[in-house]
Parts: C-alpha cells; structure tokens; sequence
C-alpha cells in the first residue's frame, strides 16, 4: 500500500538525522600530549683522550749490579791512562751518569794516597757526562789516567804503585775492587784523572 506522503516526509528527515549522527560518533580523538612535558635536549658527550703516565725514572745502576774489568791500557810522553768497562750483570736494565770515583791500596790493602780530579781521558773519553743505560749485558766505560813522572823526578815515596783499586761506581758510595798489579798503576801525587762513563 503507498505511504501517504506526510510519512514520505518523516521518513527522509529522519535517514538525514541518522547519516548526521553516525558521522559524529564516528570521529576519532586526537592524540594528546604525555604528561611528561616537552621531550629533554640530548646531552652531547665530549670524549676524553687517556694520557699516558709518565715513565718511571730508570734507576741508577747499584754496585751489586755491575761487575767491572780493564780493558786496555795505553801511554805516550809520561802520561797512562787505563780503560775499565763497568758490565749489567742483573737482569734489569739501569742507568749510569756521572764520574766514577778511585781509591788506591798497597799490596797490603792499606789505603794509598788518591786525588781523584774529573777530566776527560788523554786520548778519546769524552770531558762531558751523558746519561748511559745499560741493558742485561751491556758495558759502559771509562778511564782513569795518571802521570809517571814530576818534577823531581819520581820515585816510589812520591808515585807509589797500586796493587789495587777500589772504583765506586757514579753516584755511589759502594764500591767494586779489581787488580791493576799489571798496569803500573803508580800516578805521582796520587793523582788520577777520570773520565765520565760513556757507552
């Protein structure tokens, strides 16, 4: 039967109010913000290069370390002058700087009159001392020259004749003993010249 058209009326409203409805319910919220607040900078992160420690100072060579032996000797004009090595017999490794130091005796151990002066050697030391590290094994050296004659001539009461030394390594006061019975070791006034050691 045909809706009369009074309800054809109604009946449109009413579609135009449900298509307005669903469009409302059909929108989505928008996101909101966290309660966080605004996002923090990123911190920026300087790298740091390590420094290196310092090295340590290599430590002197101590008489208990060394051993020590002649290893030429040679003279022109009145003067001699005998080379010594001082050798590492650790197994670490030191460091030597400086002037050795000498002290004559007779045969009989007795103390004999010794006047050590710093100098470079008569032939080829070296007046000026470096620094000398000595691995295992490894020698460094030095001289120590005298004069055989002097004004009056010299004799065995004004140069009388090592039967040994006592040498005190630099910077020491410890001091190794070795022979020089072959060297003719009698300088006059007691006098020695010693060269700093060298490599």
């Amino acid at each position: 039967m045909p809706l009369p058209p009074r309800a054809l009326v109604a009946l449109g409203c009413c579609t135009a109010l449900s298509a307005c409805g669903g469009g409302h319910h059909g929108a989505t919220d928008q996101t909101k913000p966290s309660a966080g607040g605004p996002p923090s900078s990123s911190s920026t992160t300087t790298a740091t290069t390590p420094q290196r420690a310092a090295p340590a100072r290599l430590r002197t060579c101590a008489p208990t370390q060394l051993r020590l032996r002649v290893v030429s000797s040679q003279g022109a004009a009145g003067h001699l002058e005998a080379t010594f090595a001082f050798r590492n017999s650790s197994s670490s490794r030191c460091r030597l700087f400086g002037f050795p130091g000498a002290q004559m005796l007779s045969p009989t151990r007795r103390p004999l009159r010794t006047i050590v002066e710093r100098g470079d050697g008569f032939f080829s030391f070296p007046r000026h001392p470096t620094a000398v590290v000595l691995q295992p094994g490894d020698s460094a050296r030095f001289s120590l020259g005298w004069s055989d004659n002097n004004e009056q001539g010299g004799s065995p009461a004004t140069c009388p004749r090592a039967d040994r030394l006592e040498v005190t390594p630099p910077n020491d006061y410890s001091s190794l003993e070795i022979s020089v019975r072959d060297l003719f070791f009698a300088p006059c006034d007691g006098r020695i010249t010693a060269s700093p050691v060298s490599p």
